[in-house]
């Protein structure tokens, strides 16, 4: 069973590391800044000494216009904390420890970095995804060999041509799933869900399923199931759903070469 993950909050420590960070990358501008508020703060301060009325109003302005700075900056570091907190996030996910790649997927979900953009970055090649939760994301053609989807839930997920070579997807919910033209050769499909999903054209050599494997027309997997009536659109018994949620609806033309 996956960990919830703790609530992070950052330290001091980090937030300087960061902005050492920021200087190394943005010391000109930092430096021109200075330059010109140098430049500001010597008229001001003759102002103060002659005219102190002129210089409070003259003052608001500059105050302003500080603020402004302080404002962007902190974008700036901001902006810089969340790209490294995202690629954290990713390398945790690829974990062979269930845990913590459950854990990264939990904080990308709360965040709302859980998205087809982000995945299709994570090279997920071995990764322990037991048990996530991934369904109705877009992982067309993502690299996806060896991962452990072991009950995982991926319902209504697009994984067309998406490589999944010895893939573990015992018990796992491929309900609805587009699988078109995916690679799954040798991957584990003992006591799958397929019921709906699209197989048409998808590479099943040397896969394994069992007497608990349900197959996308909802019947049981037995030995000798002529598995290429899902995948062969030729066969004279191609299978199509009747059902417009399945993405091998009958009525939906791009099933179909």
């Amino acid at each position: 069973m996956a960990t919830m993950p703790a609530q992070s909050t950052e330290q001091p420590e980090d937030r300087w590391e960061t902005i050492k960070s920021l200087w190394k990358r943005h010391q000109f501008l930092y430096v021109l800044a200075g330059f010109l508020l140098g430049l500001l703060a010597y008229p001001l301060l003759q102002l103060a000494i002659t005219d102190l009325p002129q210089f409070l109003s003259d003052l608001a302005p500059e105050a302003v216009s500080t603020l402004v700075a302080v404002l962007v900056i902190d974008r700036i570091y901001r902006i810089h904390a969340d790209k490294e907190r995202l690629r954290e996030l990713i390398t945790q996910m690829r974990s062979q420890d269930n845990g913590l790649a459950l854990a990264a997927v939990d904080l990308l979900k709360l965040k709302g970095w859980l998205t087809s953009k982000t995945l299709q970055k994570a090279y997920l090649f071995g990764a322990n995804l037991q048990g996530v939760v991934l369904s109705r994301l877009n992982m067309q053609g993502m690299m996806l060999m060896r991962v452990n989807f072991e009950q995982a839930h991926l319902s209504d997920t697009n994984l067309e041509r998406a490589f999944l070579r010895s893939a573990n997807f015992v018990q796992a919910f491929l309900v609805n799933t587009n699988l078109r033209e995916a690679r799954l050769g040798g991957a584990n499909l003992e006591g799958a869900k397929l019921w709906g999903a699209n197989l048409q054209g998808a590479d099943l050599e040397d896969v394994k399923f069992n007497e608990r494997t349900i197959l996308p027309d909802k019947s049981i997997w037995a030995p000798g199931t002529d598995m290429s009536r899902f995948t062969d659109p030729n066969h004279p018994d191609f299978w199509r759903s009747d059902d417009p949620a399945s993405p091998a609806y009958r009525g939906d033309q791009s099933s179909h070469p």
